[in-house]
């Protein structure tokens, strides 16, 4: 069995098979290592299941009823399609739309292996816009939508984001007289076995006067289960921290004296499925744990800082009938 194990740790370099070692990489900040003085504890009181799985990302398809739907919903015909000359988008399957009418103000790119799409219009809002969808009408149209790109609802978070591009005039003492909201977006999170991905945007909208689209994109990879893992502990994660298996991403806070604390508490776990740019191929999709942590600083002080950390225990693989949520 040990030479199934997974090994978690932050390397420099690219994804490697799930037989060799999984990496942070991709994940903003730089790896961290407390100094050996430091102690380091979980205090984290938060519900973790028992295990989770490691998702190996396969080609996707969309259906034909889709693609014709998604061309009726962005206005194109085949007429308008287009073959890319050259792209940073890592499918050879690539379908790309535009509005030569129009100087290619509009276009709409579909990477199917990757179940990425990706739709622009650049026509500017007029000041004067008129029957932008309020939110409850945006999400029951993102809804449909989705319904009709075939892709299930049940798999989005509850957590959706809400956008809006609101002009109006200005007095000459700086005050505002009116506003007029020209466009509004939402955007939604997926969930990978009842865990948020890192990508926060797996679909986003943004519409203007009379619900007509300006922006969508989708990010829905194919993933199929590969490897459940049980959950590391509160000691093996406190362990991985000290030995530095963890990133430091961008801080809103000071940090300074953050390297002469004496202890290290974890105070909050939150577990998010590890995701790159749509457009970019992915190997694996794994979980990782996204940490609060509060420093103990010489004399009463304290620090709040953030740290990522893998989150799969390293010593023992499960067997996918001994998963428990």
């Amino acid at each position: 069995m040990q030479s199934s194990l997974i090994a978690i740790a932050i390397l420099g370099g690219t994804l490697c098979s799930p037989a060799n070692s999984l990496h942070l990489e991709g994940l903003p900040g730089v790896p961290y290592r407390p100094p050996p003085h430091v102690e380091v504890v979980c205090a984290a009181t938060n519900l973790l299941p028992d295990g989770l799985w490691i998702y190996r990302a396969v080609p996707q398809e969309f259906s034909p009823a889709a693609l014709s739907n998604l061309m009726s919903l962005c206005e194109f015909q085949w007429i308008n399609l287009n073959k890319p000359t050259t792209s940073d988008i890592a499918d050879k399957k690539l379908i790309r739309f535009t509005d030569k009418k129009q100087r290619w103000t509009r276009c709409l790119e579909i990477a199917p292996t990757l179940g990425w799409i990706e739709y622009n219009a650049d026509s500017a809002p007029t000041p004067a816009a008129n029957n932008v969808p309020n939110p409850a009408e945006l999400e029951k149209l993102a809804f449909n939508i989705l319904f009709q790109l075939g892709i299930d609802r049940s798999l989005l978070c509850d957590k959706r984001s809400g956008y809006e591009t609101v002009r109006g005039r200005i007095s000459p003492d700086g005050h505002r007289l009116s506003t007029n909201v020209v466009s509004r977006g939402i955007s939604f999170a997926r969930q990978i076995d009842g865990v948020e991905s890192r990508n926060a945007a797996c679909f986003l909208l943004v519409v203007e006067s009379n619900a007509k689209i300006k922006r969508l994109l989708l990010n829905w990879r194919r993933l199929l289960p590969y490897e459940p893992h049980l959950v590391a502990t509160a000691n093996e994660l406190a362990e991985s921290i000290k030995s530095g298996h963890a990133t430091l991403p961008p801080q809103s806070g000071n940090m300074a004296g953050l390297d002469t604390a004496a202890k290290l508490t974890v105070t909050d776990i939150t577990l998010r499925y590890f995701d790159i740019k749509g457009s970019q191929a992915l190997d694996f999709s794994y979980p990782f744990a996204a940490l609060t942590l509060q420093a103990s600083l010489p004399g009463t002080n304290t620090l709040t800082f953030y740290l990522q950390c893998p989150i799969l225990s390293t010593n023992r693989l499960l067997s996918s009938r001994s998963l428990k949520h």
